[in-house]
């Protein structure tokens, strides 16, 4: 059983690679309907530069995610290629004693699968799982122990069928939407269960992230209600670890905008406390330009966590986000790094860097 406890940092692999081709969301963003994306953080060529950075930070994991856009670009045929890319990354993680947690799917599908209808179709779920299948047994290999299934289902949903502001651009008008909501879920649910049977085979853990951060919507329900009322629903039954990602407690839809969220302890514990499985803390971040802010956050849900992981059974924490990067609807508009974009430091970085070697530099 692996005894450490692990402290990094999360980032997905469309928000900052750059080099787009094939993807769902890169194709809206050439036809408009999303905020213009350039080359993001330009990662596909700069990802050694983190490892010097995450080896300053006193880390000892970090958690991004694969394209599989990048994997197959089309129907069947692997790019080896670009997986090589991901591969030589990894092993410099590892090489460094960083433990790399890799997410399979961050809400961005390759174009081809968009072209089928994506989650909506049962049928369609055997290609994620081919995607799921070659990555993990090849990683495996390499002694990668955790990967995330998915990242935030209930936000792609809400975001892509509810609100229609994503790809497929699906908004919700009457009680017979529900029936595609529904299916998207159960699809998802479904291909999580096979990936399980995967994980299992190679020896590895399966993670499943949700958001549980208190959002009160136009339609008079938030992310926290449907969570705390629904756990066993939510959460498939089929994996290893809770994923949760935690910004706060907002009174409003404009709050979020403005990046003012309230420090609302109450409202974790009260759902942490009722998880069945252990759980890793997998994104905790603030949206902000104000530096004194941003630490003044991080520090006290920083502390928070680790006083209370073995209360909660959690396993690990990570900061969303290692650098500002491409925040879906919101484009550049999002600051939630203590990097910029260009991966030069901001004043934040400095005292995360001091308070994780003083406090939590754990191997």
């Amino acid at each position: 059983m692996d005894r450490r406890f692990y402290i990094g940092f999360s980032i997905s692999s469309f928000q900052t690679e750059g080099y787009y081709d094939n993807q769902d969301w890169y194709y809206f963003i050439k036809k408009g309907k999303l905020p213009e994306i350039d080359n993001a953080n330009e990662l596909w060529i700069k990802y050694e530069n983190l490892i010097p950075i995450l080896k300053d930070l006193y880390v000892n994991s970090f958690r991004f995610s694969i394209d599989w856009a990048r994997i197959y670009p089309e129907m069947g045929k692997v790019n080896y290629s670009n997986l090589k890319r991901y591969v030589n990354f990894i092993k410099e993680l590892k090489n460094n004693n960083i433990e790399p947690f890799i997410t399979l799917w961050h809400y961005v599908n390759p174009m081809w699968f968009y072209n089928i209808n994506a989650w909506e179709n049962r049928e369609n779920i055997s290609y994620f799982i081919e995607f799921a299948d070659l990555i993990i047994s090849n990683l495996s290999k390499m002694d990668v122990k955790y990967f995330i299934s998915f990242n935030e289902p209930l936000v792609y949903i809400f975001s892509s069928y509810i609100a229609g502001l994503w790809p497929p651009f699906k908004k919700y008008k009457d009680l017979d939407d529900i029936h595609l909501v529904v299916k998207v879920l159960s699809n998802i649910h479904r291909a999580n269960e096979e990936i399980y049977k995967i994980s299992k085979e190679n020896d590895v853990n399966l993670i499943y992230i949700e958001n549980i951060t208190n959002i009160k919507t136009p339609f008079f329900i938030s992310f926290y209600d449907i969570i705390k009322n629904s756990i066993s629903l939510i959460f498939p039954r089929h994996i290893d670890f809770y994923g949760i990602n935690y910004y706060g407690s907002f009174n409003n839809m404009k709050n979020i905008i403005e990046s003012k969220p309230s420090f609302s302890l109450k409202l974790v514990s009260d759902i942490l406390g009722d998880m069945k499985k252990p759980i890793f803390i997998t994104e905790n971040g603030i949206n902000t330009d104000d530096e004194y802010l941003r630490t003044r956050y991080l520090k006290k849900y920083m502390y928070f966590f680790l006083k209370n992981r073995e209360k909660y059974n959690i396993k690990g924490y990570f900061i969303w986000s290692l650098m500002d990067n491409y925040e879906w609807y919101n484009g550049y508009n999002a600051h939630f790094g203590i990097l910029n974009r260009n991966l030069s430091k901001k004043d934040s970085y400095y005292e995360l860097k001091y308070i994780l070697n003083k406090n939590f530099n754990i191997s």
